[in-house]
């Protein structure tokens, strides 16, 4: 592997079991067994590391564990809707009876960087390097920051292997993460808190531990290709720092079964627009504010639409969230067979 590659772990705190939890953001009356089990109650904090002379803590919604934190801390907070972001001074040694044992900050890694950001669970190696590829050859991306949600079918070791073959990339980093998804069906009823913490918080722990630095972000799904120029370069012309991608779905022309993205060369007959995604740079204010998986001003985004797309390709799927199977009527794309050529140049 070349240098400029690799595979880190995050300084997590996990409460003991026997010990106190998180509570349920969902009354009881509204929350059933699988919403439970996937809900995440003993992530104390995703990783904590040291910058700017303090130290840095990156959590899920906090709950009725933030009475024991603010004891033990006196830490200065930043709650989100998702997460929090805790500071505390350098000579705190421990929370809730857990010792602390920070990292650094990773802003240095991807300075100056156009990078390519995701988050991964068991999706084929081969589906990855192929997604980093298309964004290097097609959008100017230089490096990778890929989270692994806990991949049971490969190391996540085995993805920075692949991804410092990709000609073109200049470094990535994937991170295990092996944390609680959280629960994804329901919807949150008004004034309740979001069960799903994760990705979210793997994003802002980007922006604030890793990527500061970083000349722009792209974030993108492994089964989403943008399409049109460089979205890094259309956010760095921005004012505000930021370009919005509106999406589409497109289908493999044979259905039953997962495809690359490379199968992806048809089209439903009426469009099937999906959620956007954005480009930030993160030293603008656009790239200051909370990132979340489809928009940093909410509807606002809108104002910030380039020329840039993407699609999003359905059958692409581990159908880890829902099963995805062919629609109706599809018409061949002869532009999505030249972008899947183009980008395996």
């Amino acid at each position: 592997m070349g240098a400029g590659f690799d595979t880190l772990d995050l300084a997590s705190l996990t409460l003991p079991e026997g010990g106190p939890t998180r509570d349920f953001a969902r009354p009881a009356d509204r929350r059933d067994a699988l919403y439970e089990a996937r809900y995440d109650r003993l992530t104390l904090a995703y990783d904590h590391w040291v910058q700017d002379g303090r130290i840095h803590f990156l959590t899920p919604r906090l709950l009725n564990l933030w009475p024991s934190l603010r004891a033990d801390l006196a830490p200065r907070r930043s709650r989100h809707l998702r997460w929090e972001h805790l500071t505390a001074p350098l000579s705190a040694r421990s929370v809730m009876g857990l010792p602390l044992s920070p990292s650094a900050s990773l802003a240095d890694r991807f300075a100056g960087l156009r990078v390519l950001m995701a988050v991964s669970k068991d999706n084929p190696i081969d589906w990855i390097t192929a997604w980093a590829r298309h964004h290097v050859a097609t959008q100017g991306t230089e490096a990778v920051l890929l989270f692994d949600n806990g991949s049971t079918t490969y190391d996540a070791a085995d993805i920075t292997a692949a991804l410092s073959r990709v000609p073109g990339l200049k470094t990535a980093v994937v991170i295990r993460a092996p944390f609680p998804y959280g629960p994804a069906h329901g919807r949150t009823a008004k004034l309740e808190v979001p069960a799903r913490f994760f990705q979210t918080a793997m994003f802002n722990l980007a922006r604030l531990r890793m990527l500061g630095q970083a000349r722009s972000v792209l974030s993108l799904d492994i089964d989403e290709m943008a399409m049109g120029p460089s979205a890094h370069e259309a956010a760095e012309r921005s004012l505000m720092g930021l370009v919005r991608l509106n999406g589409t779905w497109v289908y493999a022309g044979e259905t039953g079964g997962r495809k690359p993205q490379a199968a992806h060369d048809h089209r439903p007959e009426t469009p099937q627009p999906c959620m956007p995604k954005w480009c930030v740079v993160p030293g603008r204010l656009a790239g200051k504010k909370g990132w979340t998986v489809h928009r940093i001003f909410g509807d606002l985004d809108a104002l910030f639409t380039g020329q840039t797309t993407f699609v999003h390709c359905q059958q692409c799927s581990t159908g880890w969230k829902v099963a995805r199977e062919g629609t109706g009527a599809l018409t061949h794309d002869p532009a999505l067979t030249a972008l899947w050529a183009r980008s395996a140049e």
